[in-house]
């Protein structure tokens, strides 16, 4: 197959393992191990969970950069364009350079079976290696344990929180999940637990890897008082925080669990009260609970499970929405369709 632009480079790849999926990272590591990668010194963050990964990445990787620090971000699914996936201070790679990269993963992996997920990993590795980033910020793109991201060294690894979804991947129960998500975890190295479900679970994995386990609502917290919200880490704390007015639960705990990692990695990359305000003042991330206000209201978000609807149904409530409103919901034929509409049911949609 000639491959000359992005799209041949994709289809390409969409045929490359297309019987079945492997999960495991034995090729990924031993293709990995053959890039020449220049990795930062430290502020490696690999985040995983069932919801709230792209929040969570987008909150530190705005921190970082009010702190002078270059930033490179691999996420994944893309909204629009595949360039989304690989940023350098926010900003999308060219055409150009994927497919230089995408070149070079070709020619080394010789006879190697890869995903589609697997190969653009693989290339963004490579990619961002470039651009000497003060930090990388890598999303997970299925589980943990045996997700392509994995064969990094990450100096802090994240799980926003544990669902139900993907099940018949990860497992059926939130115990098999959570033991899959864990598996990110590193010897020596934090571990941010942003849930209270399935603990022990968790915290098995992390003994078992050597890893130290952070915890919401053990070790750290976020509280309301007097209006505003106050996060308080293992040795460090910010208070009067304000919250934007359409934020619900979720998104409170995505922003705490940001800042533990960032205090473990290193406190001094904490915002302060006032740069954690602004920063607040002008957070968006495109469908996350996105406004956009023409002849019609629309609110656009990725929910796509149960628990990420009940957060979106927990934002809602939050605006004074007129009678007579339509839902308009797409998404693959395995997600549970029921079980995000009985979510919605009270908003009469």
């Amino acid at each position: 197959m000639i491959k000359s632009s992005l799209s041949d480079w994709l289809e390409y790849q969409q045929g490359l393992n297309a019987i079945e999926i492997d999960l495991s990272l034995e090729r990924v590591k031993k293709l990995f191990d053959k890039l020449d990668l220049k990795f930062p010194e430290k502020n490696v963050f690999l985040i995983a969970g069932t919801n709230g990964k792209g929040t969570t990445l987008a909150l530190i990787e705005n921190f970082l950069m009010l702190k002078g620090m270059k930033t490179g971000a691999y996420t994944s699914p893309h909204l629009i364009d595949y360039n989304e996936r690989i940023t350098i201070d926010k900003k999308k790679v060219s055409d150009e350079q994927l497919i230089e990269s995408f070149e070079y993963i070709e020619s080394i992996r010789e006879d190697i079976p890869l995903t589609y997920f697997e190969f653009g990993t693989l290339a963004a590795f490579s990619l961002l290696s470039k651009h000497n980033c003060d930090a990388f910020l890598i999303e997970v793109g299925l589980g943990g344990r045996l997700d392509a991201t994995n064969v990094i060294d990450s100096d802090v690894s994240i799980i926003t929180n544990i669902d139900l979804d993907h099940q018949e991947w990860l497992g059926e129960s939130i115990e098999e999940i959570a033991f899959e998500k864990a598996g990110i975890a590193k010897k020596n190295k934090p571990l941010i637990y942003g849930d209270n479900k399935a603990q022990s679970v968790v915290q098995e994995q992390a003994r078992f890897k050597g890893s130290m386990l952070i915890a919401r609502d053990k070790d750290f917290y976020i509280i309301e008082a007097n209006n505003c919200f106050e996060w308080k880490g293992i040795n460090h704390s910010i208070e009067k925080i304000k919250l934007p007015s359409h934020w619900a639960s979720g998104e409170v705990n995505n922003l705490a669990t940001a800042l533990s990692a960032l205090e473990a990695s290193d406190a001094a990359l904490l915002p302060t009260e006032k740069e954690l305000n602004n920063a607040l003042e002008s957070f968006s991330l495109p469908g996350r609970f996105e406004l956009i206000e023409s002849k019609s209201r629309w609110i656009l978000d990725v929910a796509h499970n149960p628990g990420a609807a009940k957060n979106f149904r927990d934002r809602l409530n939050t605006m004074k929405l007129e009678t007579g409103n339509t839902m308009i919901i797409s998404m693959m034929r395995d997600k549970n369709l029921k079980g995000l509409h009985w979510r919605f049911q009270r908003h009469g949609f």
